[in-house]
């Protein structure tokens, strides 16, 4: 049986590249970005980024805490079993209707009002809180699961009596039924909504929110990818809709949907599609280099420069890597009866690469988009 906690505490022949090495190294970053007292994520510049006086209200800026308590579980570490905690308890903090710097903001309870959920802009809103509400679901899924459980029973009780409430307002909410309407869509965003139906489900052991899970998946299966593997990216744009750097965060989530099924005919069609997507995801890729080609790829392009062998450094890097040894936990062979993913994985990270959306690897742009950053920090906190 498949074991999250397991594959957080893996090493592999080369200690620096492991599992468990790439979540510790990556972790040290995301744990000093998450305020010791509010729990908040914090900018680049120690800002609030949770709430900021230029975006608002955008619960997805905590969308990594849950790499902290994969390392805080993995390793023991209560410091960042209990950060990680907290900063879930600070996102669920906003479920309901509140005034946030002297706004109030009114709407459904547990749909997260200050976000402005069921408003126009493509249904944008409900994506950025479900990225982040499907890794606080899985958080307090693995908090239960490891040796900390006890020591923290009522703060996961109170917790998830929390995300269950965001959870069965997703269920039966407009902004749901909308955001699968028009497909193909985006997969990453698809998948992120159902393996939050699936982990809550999971979670509250409520059997609604595990079928509405199976079926989106299905959807996704169904309408938004290729008979060759491809999940489908801004397909509409381009006729290709493949993206790697998505494609493979696409590729672990399902992976993470696919543990949580019980063996079956469902479970044979979900490691299928991962089959078929991992294999698809390999054709860019050079095993015997861990070169990658992002030729073609619909949204991102390889950040330059690159810096070959010095691993880890960041999640962006390093988290290819990681995902291919995930893959390869789940004993995705990809026709290769040795399993040569976590080689592969081991190569990719050694040459450094890492990805970003499209036109932002331009120099020229990049210190345009600085300098609008630097200019709106200056009228929101005031220049030094």
């Amino acid at each position: 049986m498949a074991s999250w906690i397991e594959f957080y505490q893996m090493t592999t022949p080369i200690l620096a590249m492991s599992p468990s090495r790439i979540i510790q190294v990556d972790a040290v970053p995301m744990y000093d970005k998450i305020d010791p007292v509010t729990g908040h994520w914090l900018d680049a510049l120690g800002n609030d980024a949770l709430v900021s006086p230029i975006y608002g209200l955008d619960i997805s800026k905590s969308k990594q805490v849950e790499f902290v308590q994969r390392a805080g579980i993995a390793s023991g570490n209560t410091a960042y079993v209990d950060r990680a905690l907290l900063a879930a308890e600070a996102v669920l903090s906003f479920k309901d209707p509140m005034t946030i710097d002297g706004v109030f903001y009114d709407g459904d309870a547990a749909s997260f009002p200050g976000m402005k959920f069921g408003t126009p802009k493509k249904n944008s809103r409900f994506h950025n809180k479900t990225i982040c509400l499907n890794n606080v679901a899985r958080q307090l899924l693995i908090l239960g699961q490891s040796s900390f459980a006890a020591e923290y029973a009522g703060r996961l009780e109170r917790a998830t009596s929390d995300l269950m409430a965001a959870a069965r307002w997703c269920l039966n909410s407009d902004d749901m039924r909308l955001f699968f309407k028009d497909l193909p869509a985006q997969c990453n965003q698809l998948l992120s909504v159902a393996c939050f139906m699936q982990a809550a489900g999971a979670l509250g052991n409520d059997d609604a929110m595990k079928l509405k899970a199976q079926e989106q998946v299905q959807i996704v299966f169904d309408k938004n990818s290729s008979d060759d593997g491809v999940l489908w990216e801004k397909i509409a744009k381009d006729g290709i809709g493949f993206d790697g750097s998505y494609q493979v965060f696409s590729l672990e989530m399902l992976g993470d949907y696919y543990v949580q099924q019980p063996p079956g005919l469902w479970a044979d069609e979900v490691f299928g599609q991962l089959e078929r997507a991992t294999l698809r995801w390999l054709k860019t890729c050079n095993p015997a280099t861990g070169l990658i080609s992002d030729v073609g790829w619909t949204r991102c392009e390889e950040k330059i420069p690159r810096e070959p062998g010095a691993f880890p450094v960041d999640t962006d890097r390093d988290i290819i890597s990681y995902r291919l040894q995930w893959l390869a936990y789940l004993g995705v062979t990809s026709g290769d009866p040795d399993n040569a993913l976590v080689d592969i994985g081991c190569r990719v990270l050694a040459q450094g690469q890492s990805f970003t959306h499209l036109g932002r690897g331009n120099p020229w742009i990049k210190e345009i988009d600085l300098t609008l950053d630097e200019w709106k920090l200056d009228l929101a906190y005031g220049s030094a």
